[in-house]
C-alpha cells in the first residue's frame, strides 16, 4: 500500500469517527486550486522564518546575559568608537578578524593580536570585537586576563574540592568558548616565565586543536620585544592559525586626571 492511500484511509476513517459522534453526513469538496507542493513550501519558509526569528531572540538573550556579566561592556561598539589616523588601521584588521570567523570559518581558526601602549585602546577594541561578534554568531566570548588563565593552573594545598573543581571548570570554559580574548599578555612589559610559556601555550594548543579563534592583546613591540617575552616555543604556534596582526599607534586617550592642580 503507498504512502498516499494510507493518507486516504486514515482520512475516510477519521471522518467515519465524526460522523458517527455528530450523526451528521459530511461531503468533503474537492479544491481545484489547492496544490500540495506549494503548500508545504509556504510552510517550510515560515517554518524558517520562526528559526531564524528564535536564534535572533536567543542571540539578543545571550548578549544581554554577557552585558549584564559585566564581562563584556555594551558601552564599547565599532559604531561608538572615535576613528582616527592612530587606530584606523588596527579597527579596520579588527573587523576583518571578525568577518573572516563569521563567513570565512572554512579557513581557521584564527589568531590575532593587537600591539599597544598603554590607553591607546586595546581593552576597547576587545570589547568592539565580542560585540561585533555576538552580534551576528550564537556562541560565547570570554574576555580574561593571562593571570585569569594562570590561576587556573595553580594549585594550592589549602584549596577545598569546590575550589578545585572550579578552577577546572574555568580552564574548560577558556578551552571552549568560541570566541577567547586575553587581554592582555605580558602587561608589565617582563618575558613570560617557564611556567606561564607552558600555560600560554597550552591555551594555544587546546583552542587550535577544538578549531576555535582567540585574540591576545599586548603592549609588546613587533619588532624585538614580543619574540623574545614569548619565546619561540610560544610564537610557532601562532603560526598553526590564519594569523592577523594591529597596532594602535600615539599615545594614551585616558583622561587625564588633575588632583590640587597637578596633572597626574
Amino acid at each position: 500500500m503507498t504512502r498516499k492511500n494510507n493518507d486516504i484511509n486514515i482520512v475516510d476513517s477519521l471522518i467515519q469517527t465524526i460522523e458517527k459522534l455528530s450523526h451528521e453526513k459530511i461531503t468533503l469538496q474537492k479544491d481545484e486550486n489547492f496544490n500540495i507542493k506549494e503548500q508545504r513550501r509556504k510552510e517550510a519558509l515560515l517554518a524558517a522564518e520562526e528559526i531564524k526569528k528564535a536564534n535572533l531572540e536567543s542571540r539578543v538573550n545571550e548578549i544581554e546575559k554577557a552585558h549584564a556579566s559585566g564581562k563584556i561592556s555594551k558601552e564599547f561598539t565599532f559604531d561608538k568608537i572615535k576613528v582616527d589616523m592612530f587606530n584606523q588601521k588596527a579597527i579596520k584588521t579588527a573587523r576583518s578578524f571578525v568577518n573572516h570567523m563569521i563567513k570565512r570559518k572554512d579557513l581557521g581558526p584564527f589568531f590575532f593580536i593587537l600591539r599597544g601602549n598603554e590607553g591607546t585602546g586595546k581593552t576597547v577594541l576587545s570589547h568592539a570585537i565580542a560585540n561585533e561578534y555576538l552580534k551576528y554568531c550564537s556562541g560565547s566570548v570570554e574576555i580574561v586576563t593571562f593571570d585569569q588563565i594562570k590561576d587556573t593552573w595553580i594549585y594550592s594545598f589549602n584549596e577545598n574540592r569546590e575550589e578545585r573543581i572550579t578552577r577546572n571548570e574555568n580552564w574548560d570554559r577558556f578551552c571552549t568558548c568560541d570566541l577567547l580574548i586575553i587581554d592582555s599578555i605580558c602587561a608589565i612589559r617582563v618575558p613570560l616565565t617557564l611556567f606561564e610559556q607552558r600555560v600560554f601555550s597550552n591555551i594555544l594548543r587546546e583552542r587550535h586543536e577544538r578549531g576555535l579563534s582567540l585574540m591576545v592583546t599586548t603592549p609588546l613591540s613587533f619588532q624585538m620585544q614580543l619574540r623574545d617575552a614569548l619565546t619561540n616555543y610560544c610564537v610557532d604556534f601562532f603560526t598553526q592559525f590564519s594569523a592577523f596582526a594591529a597596532e594602535l599607534e600615539g599615545g594614551s586617550r585616558r583622561a587625564k586626571m588633575v588632583v590640587n592642580g597637578f596633572l597626574l
